[in-house]
Formats: C-alpha cells, sequence, structure tokens
C-alpha cells in the first residue's frame, strides 16, 4: 500500500460521522462511486458486526428519499402533460368553430383546474424536501443526491418556485415534508442533523 493510500485511509477512519456522510454524498454527486464505497467501508466499527448504523442509516435514507421523489415526481409530470396534452387536442377540435361550446369550455375547465393541480404537487413535493433539507442540516442537492429527476431539465424548471406559490402550498408542502422525515427516521439511526 503507498503511503497516500495510507494516510487517506487514516484521515477516511477518522473523519465524524456528520462529515463522513457529507462525504460520501459529495463523492456520489462527482460520479466517484469507489470513493464513496470507500468511506462506507472506513466508517468506524461500532459493533462487532456492523459499522457505523449512523453513516448507512443516513445514507440508505437518502437513496430511499431520492427513489420515492423519482418515482413522485414523475408520476406529477406525466399526470400534467397528459391533461395538457387533452387541453391542447380539445382546442385543435373546436378551432374551427366560431365559438366554444358550454361543454367544451367546462371540459377545458376542469382541465385546468387539474393542471394547476398537478403543478402545486410538484412544487409542494420540491418545497418538503428542501424543508426535510434544512431540518436535517443538508442541502437539497445533497438530499437528491440520489434522485435521477433532480439532474432532469424537464424537471429542473419547477424547482424555481415563486413566494405566492409557496405561501399556496405551504400545509401540502409540510405534509410531503413530514413523509420525507418518516423516512428520515425509519431505522432509527439516520442522523438528525448531519451538518
Amino acid at each position: 500500500m503507498k503511503n497516500t493510500d495510507k494516510r487517506l485511509e487514516k484521515l477516511m477512519s477518522n473523519l465524524p460521522t456528520g462529515e463522513r456522510v457529507v462525504a460520501i454524498l459529495d463523492a456520489l454527486r462527482e460520479g466517484s462511486r469507489e470513493t464513496a464505497n470507500a468511506l462506507m467501508r472506513s466508517a468506524p466499527i461500532k459493533s462487532y458486526d456492523a459499522t457505523d448504523a449512523d453513516v448507512t442509516a443516513t445514507v440508505d435514507a437518502i437513496f430511499d428519499i431520492g427513489g420515492r421523489f423519482d418515482v413522485a415526481i414523475y408520476k406529477l409530470l406525466s399526470e400534467y402533460n397528459f391533461m395538457l396534452g387533452m387541453r391542447l387536442v380539445g382546442q385543435v377540435r373546436e378551432a374551427g368553430t366560431k365559438s366554444y361550446s358550454k361543454e367544451y369550455q367546462a371540459r377545458i375547465g376542469l382541465l385546468e383546474e387539474t393542471e394547476l393541480r398537478c403543478l402545486d404537487e410538484i412544487s409542494s413535493l420540491i418545497v418538503g424536501a428542501e424543508t426535510l433539507a434544512d431540518c436535517v442540516g443538508l442541502s437539497l442537492e445533497k438530499i437528491l443526491v440520489c434522485s435521477v429527476a433532480f439532474e432532469d431539465d424537464n424537471v429542473a424548471k419547477h424547482f424555481d418556485i415563486n413566494p405566492a406559490t409557496r405561501e399556496r402550498i405551504s400545509d401540502r408542502a409540510k405534509k410531503f415534508a413530514d413523509v420525507m422525515d418518516v423516512i428520515w427516521c425509519q431505522d432509527g439511526h439516520s442522523l438528525r442533523k448531519v451538518a
């Protein structure tokens, strides 16, 4: 083993739990699975059969939250895009008529309400993740390091939420944050304050 490798191993083994979790998340964000695995393996052994449960449980919780965030956000986006498509198809069909029928106007109204609900749900999910990130002392980027959606340009435009929308969705966002907090705490070892 080279001297550099020995020094790195010694540094890694002496990292406090919170710093270790942040270093693992940084390595994952940079695409360095090897470094992340090395940091996980070098976590202190706290019992005879496992490494530091706080580290593994916290990283596992972040993987779980990232996966669940992706499922929820893509489901909402597909519903939103479907409703948007339905409204556009209706507009094309009615384009040749001189005035829109009352039935058509009612249908369009329902589609627009559903679109707005979907956008509010997407914003609530994002604000909920931000709330959890604040609670545990991490950035949103670190909480969603395992999320494919966080890197998706089609999703990224939804992360810029104006203050009026934040106010309107605050109750729903709190519910999403509470659900994410349950996931975060489910095995009892995730750190309450990482950094």
